[in-house]
């Protein structure tokens, strides 16, 4: 864990580990197979999201530690497919149980 003091070292291979705002506006990940901390990019297609999404904010002059809070924030794109369908039946929103996708 790339700037993780003594107290909360961890690493664990080929899991990338719940993203927080903090960590992520300071691009505290660690890409270990690139020798370096993960790019904003690589943070937003593990949320599931497409990479030209961080063009878009910069290019909208978003500051790119608040791009990497925006992506610590995030629930992932697949966990949000399961959970919303769901809760909009459960809410009475939506009549019929939706099928799950995955």
């Amino acid at each position: 864990d790339h700037g993780a003091s003594a107290k909360f070292l961890v690493w664990k291979r080929s899991i990338l580990p719940c993203l927080t705002r903090s960590r992520a506006a300071g691009r505290g990940y660690w890409c270990s197979t690139r020798g370096r901390p993960f790019t904003y990019a690589e943070l937003a297609r593990c949320q599931g999201l497409d990479s030209n999404w961080v063009n878009a904010c910069l290019e909208m002059g978003v500051p790119c530690n608040a791009i990497g809070a925006m992506l610590g924030n995030t629930m992932s794109k697949n966990v949000l497919q399961r959970l919303l369908p769901r809760a909009l039946w459960a809410a009475g929103i939506c009549h019929i149980m939706p099928k799950d996708l995955w």
